[in-house]
């Protein structure tokens, strides 16, 4: 398949820069493959969609504040973004512009903090020098990562609301960008779940920029996917492999959640890196229901959906969505999209 079957048209006042007021009042467009029916709906009208005894999967990776500047004693400015932890104090990062650094460590300073930066090949290597100028600097003069299309830069309010109300810190790392369909979800509507039944469980996949960046290659299938790391717990992955067994539905909040499903149930390693890349064609053994938000032209999300639910389809919905001007991407609305075998 070509990139170019992934790509339309999408009006600029279709993104949403900014969260609606609260996270539940977005609107949900469901799919339901076996009747072949779009649904509009209210986030909360997500629980009806429900049975007792399914299974609700959400990735509790945290979103660091990522994204600081930095300046050496020229004067010279230079903008940085964490991607992964490689020791206590260093990490791998973007640096913009990437040109004026140097391959051996030079000094900046982040307000009255010291750091050394260096390149390395193609990398860009961040030391903090100790843990306490990393806490400083993430606690106060850092920024949430949020999306370049957004075209602003990030508030006081993304601190909260580029975060999901259930994300925890982990030994394992954190996340550079959100699991943003577990954006919409408030204690309310996960109480609600419970008290219909439903069991809700988590495992983590920490977010790199990989699962995010456009597709490049002409041909789909030349693409290579950025590997992220995950885990789950054995009593979870049961929990999930009972469920199945006795004909319950298994729903997965967001892309990660359902990498991270689909890998185990390849590999049968339940932690690890993942670079799995889901693209139509492929066979889904765990997942019955995705909860995802309308994503960016020619992504790799975009050729998750449509594997699940086929590429035509993805177009009539993303068409019926601009017409009833749903808000897109990370702070958008959000769509349910229940298999054929539901």
């Amino acid at each position: 398949m070509k990139l170019e079957d992934f790509n339309f048209e999408l009006p600029e006042k279709l993104i949403a820069k900014f969260p609606c007021e609260h996270r539940d009042a977005s609107n949900l467009l469901v799919y339901k493959h076996n009747q072949d029916l779009i649904e509009h709906k209210t986030f909360l009208d997500i629980v009806d969609y429900f049975s007792a005894g399914d299974v609700l999967v959400r990735n509790q990776t945290k979103v660091l504040a990522a994204r600081f500047f930095v300046e050496n004693q020229q004067g010279t400015k230079i903008e940085i973004l964490l991607l992964k932890q490689e020791t206590k104090t260093v990490w791998t990062a973007l640096a913009k512009p990437t040109k004026r650094l140097k391959f051996f460590a030079t000094k900046y300073r982040v307000a009255d903090l010291e750091i050394e930066i260096f390149r390395k090949e193609d990398k860009v290597l961040v030391d903090f020098l100790s843990l306490d100028n990393f806490e400083k600097i993430i606690s106060e003069h850092s920024q949430m990562p949020i999306p370049p299309y957004f075209r602003r830069e990030a508030q006081e309010l993304d601190k909260e609301r580029y975060q999901t109300v259930y994300a925890k810190e982990s030994r394992s790392g954190n996340s550079v960008a959100a699991p943003t369909a577990g954006l919409h979800f408030t204690d309310k509507v996960f109480e609600q779940l419970q008290n219909k039944g439903v069991e809700i469980l988590d495992l983590t996949l920490h977010v790199g920029l990989g699962t995010f960046l456009p597709v490049k290659t002409e041909n789909i299938v030349d693409h290579k996917m950025h590997s992220e790391y995950y885990e789950l717990s054995p009593q979870t992955w049961q929990k999930i492999l009972d469920a199945k067994k006795n004909k319950k539905k298994i729903f997965a909040i967001g892309s990660t959640s359902v990498r991270t499903l689909e890998t185990v149930a390849q590999s049968q390693q339940l932690q690890g890196e993942t670079d799995i890349y889901i693209y139509p064609g492929f066979k889904f053994k765990v997942v019955d229901a995705m909860l995802t938000n309308f994503h960016l032209p020619k992504s790799s999300l975009l050729m998750m959906i449509s594997a699940f639910i086929g590429l035509d389809k993805v177009h009539e919905i993303y068409q019926t969505a601009i017409e009833h001007e749903y808000r897109f991407f990370s702070y958008g609305d959000a769509c349910l999209f229940i298999s054929s075998s539901c």
